[in-house]
């Protein structure tokens, strides 16, 4: 009896020890870039594959660390990628040895390494990332992180129209506007300067009965609305710098006709 207490007690302290660290998130990998949307947060890939001595000392002594646990849980959403197993990565072919891969949600790179490093240098990897994902941010349009009720209330003290990218997350065309379009440094200085923004995901649930509302049933949509959320104007496809600009003028053009 007294032995399979202490079996269940060094069991128990070996749980313990593994729910410390990184907590890696089941699924596919479409699955993984939903959650990264949803909590606003940028994606981890750990590489590794079996029998190679710095993967295997960098899950001993890094990955499973508490303080590695707390920072990565806390700012990432991580996901394990057996090297062996290349089906379930986002890019064709698996690297040889260690590897950790940074994405935001829309599958753009932020930086890789690669190799064997401790707590210290692994969390300051960590934190460079997120400088560099707050820096991207800053680029293209800002979105607010409000639903279209919350939206239309600042809309109405601000006096300012809204602006609704709807989007599917795991759509390429949808991924492209994002890099080409969307982040672009004149087009963010157009739409900051003249509408809220917010974004609607087709694939939530809480989302259809906008969607119903403004005709739309799939991404690629951009949608306009006055203060008091009528539409004033509505486009979709993919388009340029210059054709999205161009949207938005005709919008802020249709809504001052409205009012004449």
């Amino acid at each position: 009896m007294r032995g399979l207490l202490l079996i269940v007690c060094f069991l128990g302290i070996a749980i313990q020890g593994i729910s410390q660290g990184i907590v890696f998130r089941n699924g596919s990998f479409q699955d993984i870039l939903r959650m990264s949307m949803r909590e606003g947060k940028p994606i981890f890939i750990h590489i590794s594959k079996a029998g190679d001595k710095e993967g295997d000392l960098m899950e001993k002594n890094v990955i499973y660390n508490k303080k590695v646990g707390d920072f990565f849980n806390a700012n990432f959403i991580s996901f394990h990628v057996d090297a062996d197993k290349q089906e379930v990565l986002p890019y064709k072919q698996a690297p040889e040895g260690v590897h950790y891969w940074f994405l935001n949600e829309w599958v753009e790179w932020i930086d890789r390494a690669e190799g064997y490093k401790d707590v210290k240098d692994f969390i300051a990897l960590g934190k460079a990332i997120l400088d560099k994902c707050q820096k991207r941010e800053l680029l293209g349009i800002q979105f607010q992180n409000k639903n279209l009720e919350e939206v239309l209330k600042v809309a109405r003290k601000e006096k300012k129209p809204v602006f609704i990218d709807v989007y599917k997350i795991d759509d390429g065309m949808c991924r492209t506007m994002e890099k080409r379009v969307i982040r672009d440094e004149k087009v963010g200085e157009f739409f900051n300067a003249h509408f809220l923004s917010i974004r609607v995901d087709v694939d939530k649930e809480e989302n259809v009965a906008v969607l119903k509302k403004y005709g739309v049933s799939k991404g690629m949509y951009y949608l306009f609305l006055n203060e008091d959320g009528e539409l004033i104007h509505k486009t979709f496809g993919i388009m340029d710098t210059g054709d999205l600009i161009f949207e938005g003028k005709k919008a802020l053009e249709n809504m001052v006709n409205n009012r004449s």
